[in-house]
């Protein structure tokens, strides 16, 4: 067994497997016959891809302690699973500022086993993920995630990017870009460095995609518009596009 600081809590200790996305997802979106797909996209220009795929959501990483891995992960996916289960389904509900700092909390977890399951220079997040996972922070600026339906199920995928966002009249700022799709349910943040101004967004994503963090008070899901199929794989260049 690997031993090694955990990604975690920093501590020096054997390392267990963790699992990247929870296994209890097949009960929920049954056989996927290989529709798992993680895309990489470097900056625009740099020419970097990677992309694989996976017949079901049986992926580890071995970057975690078992007090953390059997502790808090486990804690997190027992009380993050009843709020995902009818998004994923695509069934309209009304997610309170608790239920979606818990879905962000689930997500940058998610996205921090993700990078860990690549090669370090394929990552799109700085250590700043990290961090904000392992002390169990989550910054109220330099992070938005929003929250989206598609019309049909899209199966699982997940995609990251690298980029420099220009947000009105300032200068551009180094951030980075995410995705996680789960049948019907949409997830998509951008994350920028500190000192830029909240982003907002234009046609077409502005009807579609409804702020999940910062938390507002209540979150209605399923947003006005759900995303057309043709529209789910290319949502990270489609919030790029919209920005304001």
């Amino acid at each position: 067994m690997k031993t090694g600081p955990c990604v975690t809590c920093g501590m020096m200790s054997k390392l267990t497997n963790e699992h990247v996305l929870p296994t209890w997802l097949l009960g929920v979106i049954g056989p996927l016959n290989g529709q798992i797909v993680h895309r990489y996209e470097g900056p625009p220009g740099s020419g970097i891809l990677r992309e694989w795929s996976a017949n079901d959501p049986d992926i580890k990483v071995q970057s975690v302690c078992e007090p953390c891995n059997t502790g808090w992960m486990s804690q997190l996916e027992t009380a993050v699973k009843p709020i995902l289960i009818p998004l994923i389904k695509g069934q309209s509900r009304v997610l309170p500022a608790p239920e979606s700092t818990l879905l962000t909390r689930w997500f940058l977890k998610t996205v921090l086993m993700l990078e860990l399951a690549g090669e370090r220079t394929q990552r799109v997040a700085p250590p700043t993920l990290e961090e904000w996972v392992r002390n169990n922070v989550l910054p109220k600026a330099g992070i938005t995630l929003w929250v989206g339906a598609a019309q049909q199920p899209s199966g699982i995928a997940t995609a990251g990017r690298s980029a420099q966002t220009q947000l009105g009249s300032e200068s551009p700022h180094d951030g980075w870009m995410f995705t996680i799709i789960l049948e019907h349910l949409v997830l998509v943040a951008l994350a920028t460095s500190s000192g830029a101004r909240p982003p907002r967004l234009s046609l077409p994503l502005a009807n579609a995609l409804s702020q999940a963090w910062p938390a507002p008070p209540a979150l209605g899901y399923t947003p006005r518009i759900r995303l057309p199929r043709e529209h789910v794989p290319l949502i990270l260049h489609m919030l790029a596009a919209s920005l304001t």
